[in-house]
């Protein structure tokens, strides 16, 4: 609770000092001081930050976001919209980033030192190290418009799945590459640490086969380390998002988070900063969860 009250904070000031008027902006060529005067009491920013931070947090008990400056609607309902097009997209990455990283770093550690392992590492530090916004473009200019093999913008039918997922091949690949890379190339490390223990030798000893060996107690004692890396992976898709939606001219949350900042949209700001950081808490929590259900002998406080 402590945490979500920082961040409602933050957000509430942050926005505040940031340079811009929502009415002013909110009324464009129609601005004028009696028109700005108006708006600005319709929106309660007449009134001291104080007094306008202690309504907020009246609201936010009641589990009242607050109304829109921009479209005038429910910031709750317009979120609840925009969520499941971000939560299709990130589970679509991390699913690509555990598909992917897990098996390549495991064949990389057991064949390490091959031209497999030495293909493997310099092109997990490429994908790493590539910016997200020039891959998206690149993928785009490549698949969507030269090819013609993906669609260019939008989401999809809503009602339809194979539209949905048709529409999320491009932007989960990018936004799942570079965590796919960390993944392998720390599922790697982990398994070669963990076949050069003792009781991996003890097995190999008592005849098991090496793909027993591989799978049963390398590949699941490397687990943990595997599973805090992807929380924090799920984290960074988070705020990948943002570049993935923009680009890919995809709704969402990421998305309708810059559209709010650029019209300085408060209670949109604020909702949506809100409900990401609710997101980070529970993913953090599962996370937790996950190192318990991984190795029994991990007590959970």
């Amino acid at each position: 609770m402590l945490t979500l009250l920082v961040i409602i904070t933050a957000a509430f000031i942050i926005t505040r000092v940031t340079p811009g008027d929502p009415a002013e902006i909110l009324l464009g060529d129609y601005a004028t001081p009696e028109l700005v005067k108006m708006v600005r009491k319709e929106m309660e920013l007449d009134k001291p930050i104080w007094a306008q931070y202690f309504t907020y947090m009246r609201k936010i008990i009641r589990v009242d976001l607050g109304t829109s400056f921009r479209t005038d609607r429910e910031v709750t309902i317009t979120l609840l919209e925009q969520y499941p097009y971000t939560l299709h997209l990130c589970l679509g990455s991390i699913m690509i980033s555990i598909l992917f990283g897990i098996p390549l770093g495991t064949l990389a550690a057991i064949k390490r030192k091959s031209w497999f392992d030495k293909v493997i590492l310099p092109t997990s530090v490429l994908a790493i190290s590539t910016p997200m916004f020039w891959l998206a473009l690149l993928v785009l200019f490549f698949f969507s418009i030269y090819f013609q093999w993906f669609p260019l913008l939008g989401a999809g039918n809503p009602n339809n799945w194979v539209s949905l997922a048709y529409h999320l091949v491009l932007p989960a690949f990018v936004l799942g590459l570079r965590e796919a890379a960390i993944i392998t190339r720390m599922t790697r490390a982990t398994v070669i640490d963990v076949l050069d223990q003792d009781y991996i030798r003890t097995a190999r000893a008592k005849g098991l086969t090496e793909r027993a060996v591989i799978w049963k107690y390398a590949v699941r004692n490397s687990l943990n380390p595997i599973a805090s890396i992807v929380g924090l992976d799920i984290l960074s898709l988070l705020g990948g998002s943002v570049i993935a939606e923009v680009v890919f001219s995809r709704p969402g949350v990421g998305r309708l988070l810059v559209d709010s900042i650029s019209a300085r949209d408060y209670p949109m700001v604020q909702g949506a900063i809100l409900l990401i950081a609710v997101a980070v808490i529970i993913i953090n929590f599962l996370t937790d969860i996950s190192y318990r259900l991984l190795d029994p002998r991990i007590e959970l406080e």
